[in-house]
This record gives C-alpha cells, sequence and structure tokens, in this order.
C-alpha cells in the first residue's frame, strides 16, 4: 500500500493530524456492516483498518488520528 505510506514518509513532522480512514461508514450503501461500498474496501476488506492503524504509529506517533467522522 505504498500510496497511503507515501505521504507519511514524505510529510512526516510538518503535519499535525492525518485522516487515514476518510468515510469509511456508509449506511446508505445498504451493507450490514454499515462500511462503504468502495472498491477499495472490496479489495481489502478489514485489514485496511489494521494497516491504517499500524502505518499512523509507525510513521507519524506524535501527530492526531482523525477516522473521517470528527
Amino acid at each position: 500500500m505504498e500510496h497511503i505510506e507515501y505521504p507519511w514518509k514524505r510529510f512526516a513532522g510538518q503535519i499535525y493530524s492525518w485522516n487515514v480512514l476518510n468515510e469509511m461508514i456508509e449506511p446508505g450503501d445498504h451493507r450490514p456492516d454499515s462500511f462503504r461500498d468502495s472498491t477499495f474496501f472490496r479489495r481489502f476488506g478489514t485489514e485496511v483498518f489494521d494497516f491504517a492503524f499500524h502505518a499512523r504509529v509507525e510513521h507519524s506517533a506524535d501527530g492526531e488520528f482523525l477516522t473521517g467522522s470528527e
């Protein structure tokens, strides 16, 4: 998931917050789990959550972590 890690590496220490799980919840998509029915989510499933949390800690442990609902 290089396209996700690139901004963390490129802008490390320069950005105070990261919105790493933007718009993952969408009840209107009528999925039983309420996740957005996107190509990205269909491809990676809930693995994307683990990846986002771990990558955020690895690359920007001091930055504020946003999930798109704030």
